[in-house]
């Protein structure tokens, strides 16, 4: 081979590298797909699962769920208290027609990239939402959860809460809807499509209502005075207080956090629980303080991170599995 032939095959390949490196520190961001595998008009970029399974719900109602695409910034097995954003993560935040996030008490790694990137562009923080159903914990009662102003940001596990963000995010919606023309070419397209999500919300509303007296009647039969439950990380306020479930003892404000002995003993003397509830990704530290109170465990998912669970009613089904698991053993 000439020297001229090597040069060219060195700067080629300098040329595969240099690009190589720059896909793997700045990520290349796909356009958003929607349902119907198409590229979509609009994208929404959800913090985490269980939301976008709502936003997912409301959009399948309306019959949007093949014009607008529903994404989620939290990969599966990460946790939001730990997660540090890549260049192409950042890109999707800055590159979202909306993002929905819960707020900085769960997620201030997203706090000064909202700051820089979405400062004109559409955010909902669902912990600012008004009407918010609160837990004890929030009014200063009980056990403080400490990650922040607010009380605990879980806010998604109570039904209620979730009818309230629905509302919040349709109102989003339509704004983006109004905007897209490239889709909608005539305001009656706009009108009609809006009135589709104003009715898509009523009915899930509804839905939800039934959904949470549902839950309600499955664990009546397993719950009383009598027994209670205990968690590991203080994530469930809002679902035990929604269906006045007694929660005993929690063991972290925090996933990862060290319980000292003294603690454990101050636990063990409270008497013992139904069980010890631990989230599936924070198990492996779970089971060891499970073992050493002697507390059976029984895991839930607190992130949606099952594939098979598509739908918020879903997920609000298998978090009332692992507290039936919980409380009905005898």
């Amino acid at each position: 081979m000439s020297y001229m032939s090597c040069l060219s095959v060195k700067r080629l390949r300098g040329s595969v590298m240099v690009c190589f490196i720059f896909f793997a520190c700045f990520g290349f961001v796909a356009p958003a797909i929607a349902e119907n595998g198409k590229p979509a008009s609009v994208n929404i970029l959800v913090s985490v699962r269980p939301v976008a399974l709502l936003v997912e719900d409301l959009l399948e109602r309306a019959g949007l769920a093949d014009k607008i695409a529903v994404d989620v910034l939290l990969p599966a097995g990460a946790s939001p208290h730990h997660l540090s954003l890549k260049v192409s993560d950042i890109r999707r935040v800055q590159q979202a027609d909306l993002l929905v996030w819960v707020g900085e008490p769960l997620e201030n790694y997203l706090t000064p990239v909202i700051a820089q990137h979405r400062a004109t562009r559409p955010t909902i923080e669902l912990i600012t939402l008004n009407k918010l159903h609160r837990t004890e914990a929030d009014h200063g009662h009980g056990h403080n959860h400490n990650e922040g102003s607010g009380g605990d940001p879980h806010i998604w596990l109570d039904p209620d809460n979730a009818a309230i963000i629905a509302r919040a995010v349709a109102v989003q919606i339509k704004t983006l809807i109004a905007r897209d023309v490239s889709v909608y070419s005539d305001i009656a397209n706009v009108d009609q499509e809006s009135a589709a999500l104003d009715s898509a919300v009523v009915d899930y509303v509804q839905s939800l209502a039934v959904a949470r007296e549902a839950v309600r009647v499955r664990l009546a039969q397993v719950a009383n005075e009598k027994n209670a439950v205990a968690v590991y990380h203080d994530s469930l306020g809002h679902y035990v207080h929604q269906f006045d479930i007694r929660q005993q003892a929690a063991l972290t404000e925090v996933p990862d956090e060290q319980v000292g002995m003294r603690s454990l003993i101050q636990y063990q003397k409270q008497g013992k629980p139904s069980c010890l509830l631990a989230d599936r990704g924070e198990l492996v530290a779970a089971e060891g303080y499970a073992k050493k109170l002697g507390w059976r465990l029984v895991t839930f998912d607190l992130l949606a991170q099952d594939t098979e669970v598509n739908t918020y009613l879903q997920y609000i089904d298998s978090i009332t599995d692992a507290f039936e698991t919980c409380l009905g053993f005898e």
